[in-house]
Formats: C-alpha cells, structure tokens, sequence
C-alpha cells in the first residue's frame, strides 16, 4: 500500500486578457509539498485556460 500524505500545499498564479467583449484567462497550480513520503517526486500541477464572453 502507498502512503500518501494529507498536505497538499501549493501556490496559484495566473494572467488574464480582456478584448473588447472577450475574456482569456490562465491559471497555474503549482504544488510546493511532496505528496509520496516515499522518495519519489509527487507533486499537483494544474493548468486552467479559461475563455469568455461579456453580454453587459
């Protein structure tokens, strides 16, 4: 059985980009704790594009 840990710490950025009644956003998960106690490198990244568009 894998031991996993119950921490997940991690630091989120992103950019975003409006054009007239259009909306582009990107967002970046990054996991700074290692989740596998067991020497291999497990960590969370997840990537989020977003696009949209404003009726107001």
């Amino acid at each position: 059985m894998i031991a996993i840990e119950k921490n997940n710490s991690s630091i989120l950025g992103g950019v975003g980009v409006d054009l007239w009644k259009l909306t582009l956003d990107y967002r970046y998960l990054a996991g700074i704790s290692d989740l596998d106690p067991s020497g291999a490198s497990l960590k969370t990244g997840i990537s989020n594009f977003s696009l949209g568009f404003k009726f107001l």
